[in-house]
């Protein structure tokens, strides 16, 4: 089932349960440490990722791994990031996200942001994610979401208390992704037009 032709034209605002600010944050996160697969758990309102960054994997991982956590507490200060001996993923770094680094995380990018100039890519982990968390929020409420390759499982709790579990292609919510971006860009482009027009006159 893809994504694409299930996803509401309109999305909803998300309410309280929604994640598909956090999982923007979080896939910024990823992004920036190069790790494409992984799994993330919810629990409430905090979310843990378990994870290997592919790149590493070739070298002695608890060398690499702990030059990583060095790197995650120059940069992301305050972010929870351990080796644990043990995960769901049989991986060797889990990183905890409360909803105060959701927010102090997503302060500092947008900072960024507007220091380097960038417009939000498409085509990035951070927007594919968010996407994904907004198919969930129109849904019901996220359990846990797991990417490996070219797949994406999700699993979510509904309004009315059924566990669902669906698996769809990575490349869906890209095309979505893209979809989405376009279509604010055209919704955003004549109000521009308007605004140059009236400075003109």
């Amino acid at each position: 089932m893809e994504a694409s032709r299930i996803l509401k034209k309109d999305s909803r605002a998300a309410d309280k349960r929604g994640c598909a600010r956090a999982l923007r944050v979080i896939g910024q996160v990823l992004a920036d440490l190069h790790i494409d697969e992984f799994e993330l758990n919810r629990d409430g309102d905090e979310f843990t990722v378990y994870t290997q960054p592919r790149a590493l994997r070739k070298a002695p991982a608890r060398i690499k791994l702990g030059a990583l956590l060095h790197r995650l507490q120059d940069r992301y200060m305050g972010l929870q990031a351990r080796i644990p001996k043990t995960s769901p993923a049989g991986s060797g770094l889990q990183l905890h996200y409360t909803p105060a680094d959701i927010e102090r995380l997503d302060c500092e990018h947008q900072i960024r942001s507007l220091t380097d100039g960038k417009k939000p890519d498409p085509y990035s982990l951070p927007e594919m994610l968010r996407v994904v968390g907004s198919y969930v929020d129109q849904r019901g409420r996220l359990v846990s979401l797991a990417k490996a390759q070219e797949q994406l499982t999700l699993q979510y709790l509904t309004d009315h208390g059924e566990m669902k579990t669906e698996d769809h292609s990575v490349a869906s919510f890209y095309d979505l992704s893209v979809h989405m971006y376009l279509k604010r860009r055209d919704r955003l482009l004549p109000g521009l037009s308007n605004l140059r027009y009236r400075a003109l006159k």
